[in-house]
């Protein structure tokens, strides 16, 4: 086993890509298709105008993850004891083994703790960022910033048909010199998916609009991946089926704000006319912008639901609590367990006895006692 060198890197292929075939592919540099500020911009394998085969890709990292194993890039802030005084020091793990099965003798380590791989890159994305800069649209700040309303785009401006080579100058232009490496059959074929076209003297002409662009990104990228939903992605199980469908719209939308302007994003979530049709489920009868109502409406009536339960939780309590006063009222020389009866006082009153009157008669005797 061998220890690599700071440069080297290991770069993982696609199948489809024939490494025989030298000269065939450029690298080049494009700006990220979100334009975000601070994102790097991305590396695209492009082929050759020789070559036959017309797919892109663009170079992307695999950070390997365990509890072990943590990525390069987020430091990782361990303390440690010198004497009696308490210092931080910054370590991370940054090496990776690569051992043949085969053959365990043959193996690499890195010193990082990532692969490159290339993967597929459709580079109509590119020349969607391209028309949004023509607009004169700001950068966003992050990606919360695609929550924040714009005001509607002005495509005034944008009047002109032009053929596939004065596409081809006008981003070289505009945007980067590294267009001019793209062929002009890969630039013709994505134009047609988001522009509007016209032909005169056998020629084609083409104008990008944003009415064509959300047909795009509807068409071939939302419904597609509707189709091939991912599970890691979280959808409420308990919610009706209807609204687990819209719920799932919505998240593909959201999915797509790493790769696409936030004005083509507002606009794709406002698109009201084209009626999505997947699989015969309730989202075929409405349009994006009615999904994320159904969804905000359903999070308002159980918000709203969830605080009548709540309610109603607080008010059976405060019954529950006054009656328990009451009983606790009636009970209190109930102390400690010991049971103490109450003293009961008794109201008595008291009546005089009548005094006996003795007749006074006319006996021998009686002139012996004298009368009071």
């Amino acid at each position: 086993m061998t220890i690599a060198l700071e440069s080297q890197e290991v770069l993982l292929f696609p199948k489809d890509i024939d490494l025989s075939q030298e000269g065939k592919y450029r690298i080049i540099q494009l700006s990220n298709p979100s334009l975000i500020e601070g994102k790097e911009p991305i590396q695209i394998l492009i082929p050759d105008e020789t070559n036959e085969c017309i797919k892109t890709y663009y170079f992307d990292r695999y950070v390997f993850r365990s509890k072990y194993l943590v990525d390069a890039s987020h430091m990782s802030k361990n303390k440690k004891i010198d004497g009696t005084k308490l210092q931080e020091i910054d370590r991370s793990a940054r090496s990776i083994f690569i051992i043949d099965e085969k053959n365990r003798e043959d193996g690499i380590i890195l010193n990082q703790d990532y692969l490159k791989l290339l993967l597929p890159y459709d580079i109509t994305y590119s020349l969607i960022s391209a028309y949004i800069k023509e607009m004169k649209e700001p950068m966003s700040r992050k990606e919360a910033d695609y929550l924040k309303e714009m005001n509607p785009i002005n495509e005034s401006n944008n009047k002109k048909f032009l053929t596939v080579r004065d596409y081809r100058d006008k981003l070289i232009e505009m945007d980067s010199i590294e267009w001019n490496h793209v062929p002009i059959s890969l630039i013709s074929e994505k134009l047609s998916m988001i522009s509007e076209s016209i032909t005169e003297c056998e020629e084609q002409y083409y104008k990008i609009t944003m009415e064509h662009i959300i047909k795009y990104l509807i068409t071939e990228r939302v419904i597609r991946i509707y189709q091939t939903f991912p599970k890691s992605v979280p959808i409420p199980s308990q919610w009706p089926a209807d609204i687990q469908v819209c719920m799932k719209i919505v998240r593909i939308c959201q999915l797509l704000i790493s790769i696409i302007p936030k004005r083509v994003y507002q606009s794709l979530c406002e698109e009201d006319t084209l009626k999505l049709e997947i699989n015969n489920d309730t989202a075929s009868l409405l349009t994006i912008k009615q999904c994320y109502m159904k969804v905000k409406e359903y999070k308002t009536d159980t918000a709203v639901s969830d605080k009548e339960k709540k309610l109603l939780a607080e008010t059976a309590m405060q019954v529950g609590l006054s009656t328990s006063a009451t009983t606790s009222s009636n009970n209190d020389s109930n102390t400690n367990g010991r049971i103490v009866k109450k003293s009961i006082t008794k109201r008595v009153t008291t009546v005089p006895k009548k005094k006996k009157i003795v007749q006074v008669g006319k006996g021998a005797i009686d002139g012996f006692f004298k009368r009071r």
